[in-house]
């Protein structure tokens, strides 16, 4: 809890005085096209269609005959319902706004000085998870708001400090119920509750330091699990008073050219796979570096031992922390993903279309981000189904779900997606084998890679995060 009556208090730091290549680089063999060659055949399809490939900072699983995702507008959004501490609910502010869900409405473009001061913040949240809670960019994009819990004067004083590098900008602070790691904690506690298999996905809600929950339908229909049920439980059982939110949503769907690629594979491109007499669709995500091994990154949850590209093999399994009964799977602790060994693997994202002109443009990944992104980033996908597809904006920065095999996924990061870049949440974005191709955001020599396409539920979308490979392996890489 905030203490000496903190509790809703906006604070402004500092206001607006002025103006508002890839590591695989061989020659291909017997006529098939290597680095260099595939490179320059992209530059030409690029060439001739005039486009850029640049990425715009803005589970997808597909077993054979499943369907795709249906773009719009959702025009009835889930009503959430809010228990506990009404102090810290969302309320608007001079730098938030909030849609009739509480959710911060966030518009504008990123800068590269926004995205510094965000990064910035970010990495001193992150470092102090008992003071806070996480950073969001203002609703205009002109500045930011760190969430902070209790006095913390310290903490305070760093976040002044780095509003005072970017003095253009303003910064604030919003005081809420708890940090990051408490507000964490207790929403593993709800997961291992006697309500855990109710509630599909768990997530820190950074404005109010509290917890949003998404709740199977039923159980939140017949009353069984509830805000105020939820809320209860953790002020009896752990003594813990957090703003508790709850919405429905059922079991979010994996995600299980491109289509035509050749080694050093690269990102985005279609795999296949057997897996019980059934074909399944899924998409390349990352290079994984560890001690002297490169090995190719892709979604647990696409089942199958080998995996090919117009008949070619691009991997075999290697390790994976899925395992599709749940009592056997390390997905909780490491997150929804498997590693392929076999071939040589590049270090670039198809960035165009599936098929047709640009579709073999392509993008250098040249960093990588271990932690997720601040609520607002945006992020762009690229695979086998749907091609690159960005204006997808993160709304939490961790979470832990069920998926729709019954597992527990741990290291997610949500996301809505908006076709006009707006405060709007569609359906149009990654769909039905996209599984596995990579999360990423434009830097100034490529893109950034976040991690890869995980799966959604209507306009809830998730990628699974770096942290769980580098939880695994701290010395792992993305190459």
């Amino acid at each position: 809890m905030a203490a000496g009556g903190l509790a809703a208090v906006l604070t402004l730091l500092v206001v607006v005085t002025g103006s508002q290549g890839s590591d695989d680089d061989g020659q291909g063999s017997g006529g098939v096209p290597g680095e260099a060659e595939k490179l320059a055949l992209a530059q030409a399809q690029e060439d001739s269609s005039g486009g850029d490939g640049a990425a715009v900072g803005g589970s997808a699983s597909e077993q054979e005959g499943g369907a795709g995702t249906t773009s719009g507008q959702d025009e009835s959004p889930a009503v959430v319902v809010r228990a506990g501490p009404s102090e810290f609910f969302p309320q608007d502010s001079e730098c938030l706004t909030f849609d009739v869900n509480g959710q911060p409405l966030i518009s504008g473009e990123e800068t590269s000085e926004t995205i510094a001061l965000v990064d910035a913040l970010g990495s001193l949240a992150q470092a102090n998870p008992d003071v806070a809670a996480g950073v969001s960019y203002c609703s205009d994009r002109t500045g930011a708001v760190v969430f902070v819990a209790g006095e913390a004067p310290e903490f305070r004083a760093e976040v002044q400090a780095i509003a005072a590098e970017h003095s253009s900008l303003n910064v604030f602070t919003q005081d809420v119920a708890a940090g990051f790691a408490a507000a964490e904690a207790a929403a593993q506690k709800l997961h291992e509750s006697e309500f855990g298999n109710s509630i599909t996905l768990l997530a820190v809600d950074i404005v109010t330091g509290g917890i949003d929950a998404w709740v199977d339908p039923a159980a939140l229909a017949e009353g069984s699990v509830t805000a105020e049920v939820l809320h209860a439980y953790l002020l009896a059982t752990e003594s813990v008073d957090l703003p508790v939110a709850v919405q429905p949503m059922g079991p979010y769907t994996t995600a299980v050219d491109r289509k035509h690629d050749t080694a050093p594979y690269w990102m985005g491109a279609e795999i296949v796979t057997t897996y019980q007499s059934t074909t399944g669709y899924c998409s390349t995500g990352l290079t994984i570096v560890t001690g002297t091994s490169r090995r190719l990154l892709t979604a647990g949850h696409c089942l199958g031992s080998t995996f090919t590209n117009n008949g070619n093999t691009v991997g075999t399994i290697s390790t994976t922390a899925y395992n599709p009964t749940n009592s056997l799977s390390n997905s909780d602790i490491y997150g929804d993903w498997k590693l392929l060994q076999g071939q040589t693997y590049g270090s670039r994202v198809y960035s165009g279309p599936v098929t047709g002109t640009g579709s073999g443009t392509s993008l250098a990944i040249t960093a990588a981000d271990w932690d997720g992104l601040e609520r607002g980033r945006g992020v762009c996908t690229s695979g086998r189904s749907t091609g690159q597809v960005c204006r997808f904006f993160v709304t939490h920065t961790s979470a832990c779900g069920w998926d729709d095999n019954s597992v527990y996924n741990c290291h997610l990061m949500v996301m809505r997606h908006d076709s006009s870049g707006g405060n709007g949440a569609d359906t149009a974005g990654f769909s039905g084998g996209d599984s596995g191709g990579p999360c990423y955001h434009a830097n100034s020599s490529g893109v950034t890679a976040v991690g890869i396409v995980t799966g959604s539920a209507g306009t809830v979308y998730l990628c699974t995060k770096l942290s769980g490979v580098r939880a695994w392996s701290a010395s792992a890489t993305v190459g």
